[in-house]
């Protein structure tokens, strides 16, 4: 590792060759061991930007990958229905006062 590296937190360092491209077990194996070592800080850290670790422990490789769109837009599509339901909820709630004010107003010009 160069020296620059050796200043930053083993996570962050990782993440930085990651964001570089691929890191070979072979031709970085201090960031390889560190990966390994805090492979679950790195994947949270790089989850935060949307980024996935591709880890091949047997072939002695890893790299990044963005997040499918589907997990991105679950959260966004939980979002849309939760407020569809609610203007449904609204609107019907809204239709039932009406019509509960007009039994009123039939029931009361009746007796």
């Amino acid at each position: 590792m160069s020296s620059a590296f050796a200043l930053l937190p083993p996570v962050a360092a990782v993440a930085v060759h990651l964001l570089k491209g691929v890191v070979h077990r072979d031709q970085h194996e201090a960031v390889w061991q560190d990966l390994l070592t805090f492979q679950g800080p790195v994947r949270e850290y790089l989850d935060v930007i949307g980024l996935q670790v591709f880890l091949d422990e047997s072939e002695g490789y890893a790299f990044l990958r963005q997040r499918p769109e589907e997990e991105e837009g679950e959260e966004e599509l939980y979002e849309v229905r939760r407020i569809i339901k609610a203007l449904v909820d609204a609107e019907w709630l809204s239709d039932l006062d009406e019509k509960l004010t007009e039994y009123k107003a039939h029931a009361d010009g009746t007796a």
